[in-house]
This record gives C-alpha cells, sequence and structure tokens, in this order.
C-alpha cells in the first residue's frame, strides 16, 4: 500500500476501488375488505378498487407538524406509479407493487428516505438520526363501490400478515430500518405499515321529469323528488322506504337548467344482510306544492291548475321517469228539439277535434291513433271525453265536438180527424200528433257541449 504522498509502484501499482451505495428500502401492505356482500351470491362482479401510496411532504418554513398538519390531503403527494388496482385475482410476482393475494397488495421497493418529503432529525451529535418518511396508503374514488369509514393503520409481518391490532397510528419508523417487533411472525423479524381499507358494493340510480300537457310557466319550476328503498320490490312510498343520511331524506332538485334529469351515485347495492336493494323515486313538491295522493294544484295568473303525476319505475335501467300532465274533461249533451218523435235513432257519435286557427284536427283517443269518439244514446244522451291534456307547447289548447253521423229529421205526421162514429181498429195505437219543433239553423242537430 502508497503511504501518503506517495505513488505505488511494481506489481501492486495497478488496483481498483469500488464504492457501492446500497438504497435502504422498506415496503407497505393494504388489504381490502369487503362488506353487505352476500356470500352465496358470487355471479356479481366485485368492481376493481384502486389504491395508492401517498408520502407526507416537506413542510414550509415556521410550519408545525402536528395531527391536523398530518389531517390535511393537500400535505400528502402521490408516490410516482403507485397506483394499483386490486380486482382479487393474484398479479405475477415480478413486479414490486402487486396484489400479491386476493384483495391484498404490497409496494415493495420503497425508499426509507424520500427526497421532498418530511424527514426530521431527531437528537443531536451523534446520537442524531433521520425520521424515514412516512407513508399511507389512500383509496382513488370510483364506480361500484363506496368505503366505509377511513382507511386504518396496523402492522404487518414480511408476509403481510397483520400483528398488530388497528387504533391510534403508529409512531415512525426510526433509524432507517423497519422496526422489529417482539413476538412477530417467524421471518425477518421487522414489521412494516399495513392499511386496512373497507368497502360495500354500490350502484346508482337516475330520475327523469317530463312535462306533458303543462302551461309555459313550467319552464321555470324547481321539481323535488325523493329517493326510497326496500328489499321487497315494492314500490308505494312507504315512510321506512326513505333513504336517510343524518336523519334527512335523500333528495335531488329537477330543473330544466340540469336537463330535468340528476343521477344518484354511491348507493349501497346491499344491506347488511346481503339482500338486494330495489331503489325508486317520487315527486315531493312543484314549485313549492306538496305533492298529495299523485296530484297538486298550482297556480298561475291567479288559476288554480291541476296536476296528476305518473311515476313509471325501470327496475332494469335503475331509473324512475316521473311525468306531469293537466287532464281535463269535457262533457257532452245531446238535445233533440223534434217534439219528442217516436221515431229518434238509438244513439248518435260526436268527435273530439283540437281547432288549429281555421282548421280542426282530429283528436286520438289517450293511448292510441284512433280518432276520439262517444256514442250517445238515451235515456240521457249525455258522454264525457276524458283524459284530455289542456296544454301543447305552454299553450292552453282549445277543443271542439262535432256530431259525426246526419240524423234525418222525423217525418211530419199528418193529422187526420176519425169519423165521429168510428173507433180505433184493435191492436193498432191510437194517433195523438205532437207539434215538433223545427231544427236548429243548418237544419242540423245541436249538442252541448261543457268542459275545460
Amino acid at each position: 500500500n502508497a503511504l501518503d504522498g506517495e505513488t505505488p509502484d511494481g506489481p501492486e501499482a495497478d488496483y481498483t476501488t469500488t464504492a457501492t451505495n446500497t438504497l435502504q428500502t422498506t415496503k407497505v401492505f393494504a388489504e381490502k375488505k369487503w362488506e353487505n356482500y352476500p356470500e352465496e351470491d358470487k355471479t356479481y362482479d366485485l368492481p376493481d378498487v384502486t389504491l395508492k401510496v401517498q408520502y407526507l411532504k416537506e413542510p414550509e418554513a415556521g410550519v408545525t407538524v402536528d395531527a391536523e398538519y398530518r389531517a390535511n390531503d393537500a400535505n400528502w403527494d402521490d408516490v410516482a406509479g403507485s397506483d394499483l388496482d386490486l380486482s382479487g385475482a393474484t398479479d405475477e410476482p415480478g413486479n414490486a407493487f402487486r396484489e400479491y393475494d386476493s384483495w391484498h397488495a404490497v409496494w415493495e421497493n420503497l425508499p426509507v428516505y424520500l427526497p421532498g418529503s418530511y424527514m426530521p432529525i431527531v437528537g443531536e451529535g451523534e446520537s442524531a438520526t433521520t425520521t424515514p418518511t412516512q407513508y399511507r396508503v389512500v383509496e382513488v374514488p370510483g364506480d361500484g363501490y363506496i368505503q366505509v369509514g377511513v382507511v386504518e393503520e396496523s402492522k404487518a409481518d414480511e408476509n403481510g400478515a397483520q400483528v398488530t391490532t388497528p387504533g391510534v397510528q403508529p409512531p415512525p419508523l426510526t433509524g432507517g430500518q423497519p422496526e422489529e417487533t417482539p413476538g412477530a411472525p417467524s421471518g425477518d423479524g421487522k414489521t412494516y405499515p399495513l392499511f386496512l381499507t373497507t368497502n360495500k358494493p354500490a350502484t346508482t340510480f337516475t330520475v327523469g321529469k317530463v312535462w306533458n300537457s303543462a302551461p309555459a310557466e313550467a319552464a321555470g319550476w324547481d321539481v323535488v323528488v325523493g329517493l326510497y328503498r326496500n328489499t321487497d320490490g315494492t314500490r308505494d312510498g312507504a315512510e321506512e322506504d326513505k333513504v336517510l343520511v343524518d336523519g334527512k331524506q335523500v333528495t335531488c332538485v329537477l330543473n330544466t337548467t340540469d336537463g330535468l334529469y340528476y343521477e344518484f351515485t354511491g348507493l349501497e347495492k346491499y344491506d347488511e344482510d346481503g339482500n338486494l336493494y330495489t331503489y325508486y323515486a317520487r315527486e315531493l313538491s312543484v314549485n313549492g306544492e306538496t305533492v298529495v295522493d299523485e296530484a297538486f294544484r298550482v297556480t298561475v295568473d291567479g288559476e288554480g291548475i291541476d296536476f296528476i303525476v305518473e311515476h313509471e319505475d325501470d327496475p332494469g335501467n335503475r331509473k324512475t321517469t316521473i311525468t306531469n300532465r293537466v287532464e281535463g274533461e269535457i262533457a257532452v249533451h245531446k238535445v233533440w228539439w223534434d217534439g219528442n218523435a217516436l221515431n229518434r235513432p238509438e244513439s248518435v257519435t260526436v268527435g273530439l277535434y283540437r281547432q288549429d286557427g281555421e282548421a280542426l284536427e282530429p283528436v286520438p283517443k289517450p293511448g292510441t291513433d284512433d280518432h276520439y269518439t262517444l256514442m250517445l244514446s238515451a235515456p240521457d244522451w249525455t258522454g264525457t271525453f276524458e283524459d284530455l291534456d289542456e296544454y301543447a307547447d305552454g299553450q292552453k289548447i282549445t277543443y271542439v265536438v262535432r256530431e259525426l253521423e246526419e240524423v234525418e229529421a222525423p217525418p211530419v205526421i199528418e193529422e187526420t180527424p176519425p169519423a165521429a162514429n168510428t173507433l180505433p181498429v184493435e191492436g193498432e195505437p191510437e194517433k195523438h200528433p205532437e207539434k215538433r219543433l223545427p231544427p236548429d239553423e243548418g237544419g242540423g242537430v245541436p249538442e252541448e257541449a261543457s268542459g275545460c
């Protein structure tokens, strides 16, 4: 060996010095549990759940790192590339970040000291040590599941087996190495952070609103809708079916600004016994007016307008469509000006028309493409056109009733006075002519129409 200041010579003069730095690493475990998932129903595919690792960031000068600082999500940053999708299927062992067992994850080869993380120096002088980086596992929100409570931190052995009970967050690792835990399972004798997260299968439900017959003012009305659920499939709006959060029913507001559409998300798919929930929605109020017995009244320009409410439930598509319409009726009364003639027809048919300027358009019978008609007959010669829309494109509809068949006027009966000494022929009715009133102008027979 050469002395200080000398250059070696001879055969020993050729040599190489190699310096090797080994990165100190640790690992973090996570375990996913499912609640309200029926063990016997394995046909339902549990959704993938994404977890990722974060580290506590170095605070700005003068900022104290305490429980409040740690509780602030803004003070944590993602470990690059740590997003891991758990599906219940085991990954190949080659990746450092992987699902090593069903719903169990591990992130290996994480730096014990990560630049940019909070690593305070503890102690002074030769006894001073640097506190390792603090890691945590968080869940990325997604469809098909909801998180129950908060992620709990525990400890695991080198194989991920839990060795402590979740509770108060344990102290960070010291001395740059995972701490040793007496009584830990066989292995390297070290423990690692284990994060426990619990989920429930979730679903969504949508509600849509349709104004079938309403005044133009309806476009500005707010519609409040309440959410219900049960496990027996009934949909009667029972009090016990209300979905509650903090004691209040879950609701939404539909209006034209939002397209009269809303989607409820993050809903529990099963109850605590694993029974599938059936969701449905019901209209609660419109423009501040409460819906009672599938109906409500709104005042427009001083006129009270009565609406009916129709709910169409589509459980296959997890949707309820609510339709509001103003429905009226038109009563029709046929009047005869014939002096109670004996040869009236047995019935007459009248049809309903919608007035469009000077034209009359036949009105189809609700639910069909056929012209809406009524047959009027003795003894009262009355009928009613029902379930009629009162509005079209926000404007009130004018209806007209017309008789569809010409009614032939009864013939005039000529009176022939019998001879003073003659009697009616046996079996032949006596003739007692009555004075017949003339038909209305134009020869037609008028009918009375009244209604909405």
